[in-house]
């Protein structure tokens, strides 16, 4: 027997014999055997009796009695249509059961253990989806816990809803022969990831399923992807399709689109989920956005909605069979606010009290991952970036009383550390898989409905200077450096801007030095040796990677070099002209200013434009009213804005030179 077969063999003889017995009994319907058990004095839920004939799940040991109950009436049944011809054949139903249980058991929880989900020893990628036995390397949450309920399945009994048939029809395409893509679209926490979990039980064997690891390298791969493959894809709210590089993103997308309708190897099935937001921005586009076109391309038609709450009537009953054996389930219906189940269960009420109520060390912790997070930083972020971070966000104040507990970063990885029933807690370290060779520096990943919080309630929040200084200080990926210059100067934080492109540069992105430039002639600063630096960084940017085209690319993406932000939005600017043209000129001001803080900076430079400029002034013959302009003056406080920027806490920067921007 091998390893396959016995990791299933008490289960498929459990099936075996319960399917035989069902059969003998007369194939009796569900409603009689709930009725005959009824009368014995045990309750069985319709829905559970359906997973049990239809091999969904065992018997655990808190439903024993429900079963027991089973057999003695499906035997009965059977001796009454084949009389003295029947026989049990010496089968202990209540053994094979527990046999049947424990390595049920034993298959589910590996959680910790080697991704299943990588490379096989096949020519194609991934692996067979039989021996994927593990929801949590998937990335499906892990449910609260309940004292005394250790013998229950790792997972919760699971409810379909509207969006499993959608889902379901899309997955029996695929098992037809027609290559297809679903995209999940859903909050954190409403339940996306289990429903793709559920649908990929129901693939025939046959079928493999690949989990790309980076948008980098996954473009190239595809073309290893053979028929009757599952593509998992997790989050695209953070990697593959929305990438801080726009190349990668498409470059996959496009890589897809050719997978999608090369006959040769259907079918093949892409599963995708997706935040709200972000597919609004893919799918619609936002600030002119014209990064994503293949991203929309492919995604376009195939969005699945995945509601946030159990709100119909039909759902409800459903759940309230299935909470009739699982005591989680029977909590969360009778706890959640509002029907979020899937939410509850995931221990999001608990995350997020916890993130309320944290202490001052453990929540300086938790913003600067939040702040990390939502302006660029992949979901592993090291301790030594996350520390520093942290300490540079707090005020003097809140320093003097954390430094004063000896062991407050201890205590602070304690609390975020520590689960919400069973659930993931604020921040979680991410311990290497089996045979992979440790980062040696711890690194942490921020829970996904915090990550969503920040994205939408701390949006206009602009992290203090020393949080830039830190990254500054402590990140040496020059992409990564990159990434957060940009989104220092879409905030219009143009001293951190340079600092970050010049640290980028150093470091071999010699387009950041391009990018650079831009901004010391803007600002009247000059360094004789910046041109040197970027020469010399060009050259060993062309030898490393041979993208020279690459990089005449990238620059010719950028024609106007008083105009190298992406974000162009032909709405909000003209809420500043029509204010500005109203005479409401300091609404005007705020506006512009509180788009540029939520990382929108195109009102902003509208307003300049207006305050520092004659473009106003031939605007008046245009308009039927004209009206009193404030004073326009190349050195007045729009004149240095546009400048030197903004500082973090709101105020004009002071004029900054090229000493300012270099790290000592």
């Amino acid at each position: 027997m091998n390893d396959q077969s016995r990791r299933t063999h008490f289960q498929d003889l459990f099936w075996k014999h319960l399917d035989g017995l069902h059969e003998a009994a007369g194939d009796p319907l569900d409603k009689d055997l709930i009725d005959a058990a009824s009368k014995k004095g045990v309750s069985i839920a319709d829905a559970t009796l359906n997973d049990w004939f239809k091999h969904k799940s065992v018997p655990s040991d808190r439903s024993a009695i429900q079963f027991t109950a089973l057999v003695a009436v499906l035997e009965q049944r059977a001796r009454q249509h084949h009389g003295t011809r029947y026989a049990q054949h010496g089968v202990d139903f209540e053994q094979l059961r527990a046999d049947a249980y424990r390595e049920r058991l034993r298959k589910n929880r590996h959680g910790g253990q080697a991704d299943e989900t990588q490379v096989g020893t096949s020519a194609d990628l991934g692996r067979p989806v039989q021996e994927i036995i593990d929801p949590f390397a998937l990335e499906v949450h892990r449910p609260i816990s309940i004292p005394g309920s250790d013998d229950l399945d790792p997972l919760p009994a699971y409810v379909e809803r509207a969006h499993d048939a959608a889902l379901g029809k899309m997955v029996q395409d695929a098992v037809n022969g027609q290559s297809s893509i679903a995209v999940l679209i859903g909050m954190s926490s409403s339940g996306k990831t289990r429903a793709c979990w559920e649908a990929v039980q129901a693939l025939p064997t046959g079928w493999r399923l690949w989990r790309p690891t980076a948008p980098s390298t996954a473009a190239g791969q595809l073309r290893q992807v053979g028929n009757r493959t599952v593509i998992w894809l997790d989050d695209t709210h953070d990697s593959f399709l929305y990438t801080a590089s726009s190349d990668e993103g498409e470059n996959f997308a496009r890589s897809l689109i050719e997978l999608l309708h090369d006959s040769s190897r259907a079918p093949v099935l892409v599963l995708d989920t997706i935040w709200p937001d972000t597919w609004k921005t893919l799918i619609i586009g936002q600030d002119g956005d014209r990064q994503h076109q293949r991203a929309r391309q492919l995604l376009t038609g195939h969005g699945i909605e995945v509601p946030p709450a159990f709100t119909s009537m039909a759902d409800r009953a459903k759940l309230a069979e299935k909470a009739a054996d699982d005591p989680r389930l029977a909590q969360a219906q009778a706890e959640a606010e509002d029907g979020e189940i899937a939410q509850y269960l995931a221990g999001v009420p608990v995350l997020m009290e916890r993130y309320r109520t944290a202490p001052g060390g453990a929540k300086s912790l938790i913003w600067a991952a939040m702040d990390l997070r939502r302006l660029g930083h992949p979901k592993a972020i090291p301790l030594d970036l996350l520390k520093p971070v942290a300490l540079n966000c707090l005020s003097s104040s809140q320093w003097h009383r954390l430094s004063r507990e000896a062991d407050w970063l201890h205590e602070a990885l304690q609390y975020v550390e520590a689960d919400c029933l069973g659930a993931r807690g604020p921040l979680t370290p991410i311990h290497p898989s089996p045979g992979t060779l440790s980062p040696g520096i711890p690194h942490y990943r921020l829970a996904d409905p915090l990550e969503q919080h920040a994205r939408s309630v701390r949006r206009t929040v602009v992290p203090p200077a020393g949080f830039w200084e830190a990254i500054a200080r402590n990140v040496d990926n020059p992409e990564l450096l990159f990434v957060f210059a940009e989104a220092a100067e879409k905030r219009w934080l143009l001293r951190h801007s340079a600092q970050l492109f010049l640290k980028s540069g150093d470091a071999g992105l010699g387009y950041s030095f391009f990018r650079l430039r831009v901004r010391l002639s803007k600002a009247g600063v000059t360094d004789d040796d910046l041109d040197l630096r970027a020469r010399k960084t060009y050259t060993e940017y062309d030898l490393r990677h041979n993208a020279h085209s690459n990089l005449k690319r990238m620059f010719s993406d950028d024609t106007n070099a008083n105009d190298d932000f992406r974000e162009t939005h032909y709405v909000k600017p003209a809420v500043v002209a029509k204010l500005e043209r109203e005479g409401r000129f300091n609404e005007a001001e705020q506006y512009a200013l509180d788009e540029a803080r939520a990382g929108y900076p195109s009102a902003l430079k509208e307003l300049i434009d207006y305050r520092t400029t004659n473009r106003a002034q031939w605007r008046l013959r245009l308009w039927s009213k004209p009206y009193q302009l404030p004073l326009i003056q190349p050195d007045s406080k729009w004149g240095q804005i546009d400048r030197y920027g903004l500082e973090a806490d709101g105020s004009v920067s002071a004029p900054w030179r090229w000493t300012d921007i270099c790290l000592s």
